[in-house]
């Protein structure tokens, strides 16, 4: 190479290093924070509060139908917890055997004698998504189910179920399912449900426990039995939860449950660690 050819191949050489440092400052300190004014970065990790995301009607199924099966509107979203309430105010003496892989149960009563009902409260922690219908056991199978599924975001992925304790009655208008530990911190998601049933076909109208709001309940229809699901997000700390479940109408059987799940990791801002 001629000494007249390598001088101008090092000026070009210059030229371009040059220029590319000067876009790499212009990307820096010009064009870079113009962009951060139009579309700040952000960055949150954990998750954020307990949020009821999507939830079921009460379904029955007639003795004809085997097996109870709940529905959720939409598919499930990844991450989020499934509960089921299923219950029987029939007169018949029945559990539930089994549920799909994933659900495991969170409390199970039966009150046996008279007016035979019973309730189970299954859940499905930090479910892979998609889940749209789960199909339960029970046993005999021909018997009638009321079902509901409910789905929940900012409760704990891993262990979510702190506490749960479970009531029974034979007469009277309310019932206390109580746990069988205190809450130890808040907040947290509490459902309590129960079915009561009747001396005959009727309506009722269930109340809110304080601090309770309802999830669902079929009390309008006129029927022998019903059954009413309510939820906290904010019980109190340090003592157990003991929501009385009330009707307007007069017990000859009840089953009821509550559940106690605890909070995913608050959510924490990390947005101003995003510069290092």
């Amino acid at each position: 190479m001629s000494p007249k050819v390598a001088k101008w191949l090092s000026v070009v050489l210059i030229a371009a290093f040059l220029l590319f440092v000067a876009w790499v400052l212009y990307t820096i300190f010009i064009w870079g924070p113009a962009q951060g004014d139009k579309m700040p970065l952000t960055l949150s990790i954990g998750s954020g509060p307990i949020t009821l995301v999507q939830n079921s009607t009460i379904t029955t199924r007639p003795i004809t139908t085997a097996n109870p099966v709940v529905t959720l509107p939409v598919a499930s979203t990844a991450g989020d917890l499934l509960v089921v309430v299923l219950a029987q105010g029939a007169n018949q003496t029945t559990s539930i055997t089994s549920g799909p892989a994933g659900f495991l149960r969170a409390a199970s009563v039966q009150q046996l004698g008279g007016d035979n009902t019973s309730l189970e409260i299954w859940y499905y922690p930090n479910n892979p998504g998609g889940i749209l219908a789960a199909t339960f056991v029970g046993d005999p199978s021909l018997y009638v189910w009321s079902s509901q599924i409910s789905e929940w975001s900012g409760v704990g992925a891993v262990s979510p179920l702190e506490t749960s304790g479970t009531a029974t009655a034979t007469g009277g208008t309310t019932l206390t399912p109580t746990t069988s530990a205190v809450l130890t911190s808040t907040p947290k998601l509490v459902i309590a449900a129960w079915m009561q049933r009747l001396g005959g076909n009727a309506a009722v109208t269930f109340s809110r426990p304080p601090g309770y709001t309802l999830l669902k309940d079929e009390g309008s229809v006129s029927q022998i039995s019903h059954l009413d699901i309510e939820y906290s997000t904010t019980p109190a700390a340090g003592l157990v939860a003991a929501p009385v479940l009330t009707s307007t109408g007069s017990t000859f059987g009840a089953s009821g449950a509550v559940v106690v799940f605890k909070a995913g990791t608050p959510a924490t801002d990390m947005t101003a660690f995003l510069a290092y």
